[in-house]
């Protein structure tokens, strides 16, 4: 990292100060450079999080915290049971997903009518994170809708969500989420060379989204969006989103 941040910034200063461009030119130069650098140093930052490793006990603290916060005017009594503390870290994109698929399940169930108790669980046994959140409550959660927001993530990280509703029983959610990236689908295609930002991209491209669409569902920039495109379209050595697209197709992706 520390070599790239040097290589830009001797490339900007080289640009400004060279005496064959005019100040318009120089800057325009000097633009386009820390462009480039910022997109790549972006994607080195968003690498750097999805191979980090975090504590699965401390993220359910926190997300206990946020939703204890976020519910502290709901009449419901929350339980909460997090992993047990000896577990092993485990992939930092897979806890923030765990996070955020937890949060949207909680609020589904806080939707329906009458809700009076939410028991809210993780556990952790090294080869997957398991999410289990329930109720006592009158059945009614709308599981297709939930399971509309949960599949796009659960998709990309193999996850497997069970979505349970019995009225005058009560309603269940319980997403499986593994440790280990998945197994590549396609038998040693050139899909296995994409990383997982790279194989979340093409899965949107591959829904006929475009890059303004796909940066707002991933949270990034549309230029950070593009950079990815042009890296994935290289991996698989193809020249345009349609080649891509049968591609990911042909792989189930």
């Amino acid at each position: 990292m520390a070599a790239a941040h040097e290589a830009a910034l001797v490339t900007i200063l080289t640009t400004l100060r060279s005496t064959s461009l005019d100040d318009r030119r120089a800057r325009l130069a000097a633009t386009d450079s820390a462009s480039a650098a910022l997109v790549a140093l972006r994607t080195a930052q968003e690498f750097d999080l999805a191979s980090s490793e975090e504590p699965a006990p401390a993220v359910f603290a926190k997300l206990r915290k946020e939703i204890r916060q976020v519910l502290r005017h709901h009449d419901a009594q929350l339980d909460f049971v997090p992993p047990p503390k000896d577990v092993r870290p485990v992939p930092g994109e897979i806890a923030r997903a765990a996070h955020a698929m937890t949060r949207t399940v909680v609020l589904a169930f806080t939707a329906q009518p009458g809700l009076a108790r939410l028991r809210i669980a993780w556990d952790c046994d090294g080869t997957s994170l398991r999410v289990d959140v329930r109720d006592q409550g009158a059945g009614r959660l709308d599981t297709r809708g939930l399971r509309r927001e949960l599949d796009g993530r659960a998709r990309t990280l193999a996850a497997t969500v069970e979505l349970d509703a019995v009225p005058d029983w009560g309603s269940r959610a319980t997403i499986s989420l593994p440790l280990a990236p998945a197994p590549d689908r396609s038998g040693g295609s050139k899909l296995s060379s994409l990383n997982r930002r790279e194989l979340e991209v093409l899965r949107l491209v591959a829904q006929g989204k475009r890059n303004k669409a796909i940066g707002i569902e991933l949270g990034i920039t549309e230029s950070t969006v593009k950079f990815h495109v042009a890296g994935l379209l290289k991996k698989l050595e193809v020249s345009s989103r349609g080649e891509a697209t049968a591609l990911a197709l042909d792989a189930g992706v």
